[in-house]
């Protein structure tokens, strides 16, 4: 795997390391996108107390625990409730985040049904947020933007709530974007 690793302050070289071998209780993570956040700063400035070198930089990744898992054993869906067909509900919304959660659910559908839930929040808030203007474009941004899961959630939220959600291009980066920025 490649990793951004700081053997001397100063100094960051993308190389290739060795897959983490993971214990009973553990995740593997395969990492689509990383972020370096101010504690990284600090340590290619020899400003952080407590890191030791080498280190691999980025501790704010979006990757694919969840994607081949399921939400379907955590969440409880409108259908679940009704066999009746209901004009205004899709069957497939969610009626309650975590609300079959039991024994059957793996870690990784736990995963699966977290992810759900706050990309659904996201959807929410922002619908709310737009509704106290004429505005009905929402820009989504940040890693958790382009999980796949997403798209297909927010197409669902516009249709249902007459708003478009624009997910742009390179949204990973749109937060590390507007901080440099700011510094400009």
């Amino acid at each position: 795997m490649k990793a951004a690793i700081v053997r001397k302050h100063g100094e960051i070289n993308v190389e290739e390391a060795p897959i983490p071998e993971i214990q009973e209780g553990e995740a593997l993570i395969k990492v689509k996108y990383n972020g370096i956040c101010g504690s990284d700063l600090h340590v290619m400035a020899e400003e952080h107390k407590t890191a030791a070198l080498p280190v691999i930089m980025g501790h704010e990744f979006v990757g694919e625990l969840a994607d081949f898992k399921s939400k379907e054993t955590v969440d409880l869906k409108v259908g679940d409730l009704t066999r009746d067909a209901m004009q205004t509900l899709n069957s497939d919304l969610t009626a309650a985040n975590f609300g079959k959660l039991d024994a059957q659910g793996s870690a990784a559908d736990q995963a699966a049904g977290l992810i759900n839930m706050i990309l659904e929040t996201i959807g929410v808030m922002a619908i709310l947020a737009v509704r106290q203007d004429t505005t009905r474009t929402i820009v989504l941004t940040g890693a958790l933007a382009v999980l796949p899961q997403a798209k297909p959630l927010y197409d669902r939220m516009s249709r249902i709530y007459n708003v478009n959600f624009l997910i742009p291009d390179h949204a990973p980066y749109a937060a590390a974007l507007g901080a440099v920025l700011t510094i400009l």
